[in-house]
């Protein structure tokens, strides 16, 4: 088995924000939680969508940027409607396609980590682990 962190240049979703300026003395407060989603298919898009609270992230805070550590994954902060009724906030990963994926490819296990940057100039991140793999038949 093999474990593989990132895979390139970060791929980076930003707002602009008038607290982007903030001090920058100001310490940076990290934070980190791990989460295994499962088997993601290489040659197919797809893609999973979780609340800040599940995450660990802190909820209600100004977020300024997300990124992801492969450009495999895609993060974007979306808004949804709770069966309460109120408004929630969560981060959608979207699972790019590997076109070049036709046939079998070798499994491997993937960390990407996903960091939310708040306007604070606080961090958190989350490490999404999954099997990168494509399938052959379905099942019957």
């Amino acid at each position: 088995m093999s474990v593989g962190l990132g895979c390139g240049n970060p791929l980076e979703w930003s707002l602009d924000s008038p607290h982007a300026d903030a001090n920058p003395k100001e310490e940076s407060r990290k934070s980190s939680s791990v989460l295994d989603v499962g088997v993601l298919f290489a040659n197919e898009s797809s893609y999973l969508c979780f609340p800040l609270e599940k995450l660990g992230i802190e909820v209600g805070k100004e977020i300024v940027s997300i990124t992801s550590s492969c450009e495999c994954v895609r993060p974007s902060v979306v808004r949804y409607l709770q069966r309460t009724g109120a408004d929630g906030v969560a981060i959608r990963l979207d699972f790019i396609e590997d076109s070049k994926t036709r046939d079998k490819v070798d499994p491997i296990s993937l960390a990407v980590v996903i960091t939310v940057k708040f306007a604070s100039r606080a961090e958190q991140s989350v490490t999404m682990q999954f099997l990168h793999t494509t399938y052959g038949s379905k099942p019957s």
